[in-house]
């Protein structure tokens, strides 16, 4: 059996009770550029351990799968800092379009390095929609301090 059909051997291993082989599961898949199982990979974004996210975010980036941007985009609003980095990383890197409204509540983030990797994914993604012709030529920041 050649190594091909053998990838589709490690996808139970993404439904381990084990935390930490559920997450290699994810790197290997990735690392062997398993596309075909991103799909499986993703459903790990909502694992209960966030390792096993970051994993899966990872390996969703090493996949470029950018099919998943929705729930890419959920990570966002992980409780691990790192998950919500990567996601924006992930975003920036791809230049996932239409992905701004996911972004833009960071641009109000308390953390600094979130505001700025949220502004430059939006700008990397494309932007948000131009502002009218004569208005704020800032609309990222009016929207981080104002909320508008």
């Amino acid at each position: 059996m050649n190594w091909l059909h053998r990838n589709a051997e490690m996808v139970p291993w993404l439904k381990s009770k084990d935390s930490d082989v559920r997450g290699f599961a994810a790197e290997a898949l990735a690392r062997i550029g398993a596309t075909r199982h991103a799909g499986a990979v993703a459903e790990l974004l909502k694992d209960e351990n966030g390792g096993v996210r970051t994993k899966a975010l990872n390996s969703l980036d090493w996949l470029g799968a950018h099919e998943f941007s929705d729930e890419i985009g959920a990570m966002l609003k992980d409780e691990l800092y790192v998950n919500r980095l990567i996601a924006l990383c992930i975003f920036n890197s791809h230049r996932i379009r239409d992905s701004s409204d996911q972004i833009a509540p960071l641009l109000r983030d308390d953390d600094n390095l979130l505001r700025n990797m949220a502004v430059r994914a939006i700008g990397a993604t494309g932007g948000m929609e131009a502002p009218p012709k004569g208005s704020d030529p800032a609309p990222c920041v009016k929207f981080a301090t104002e909320g508008v």
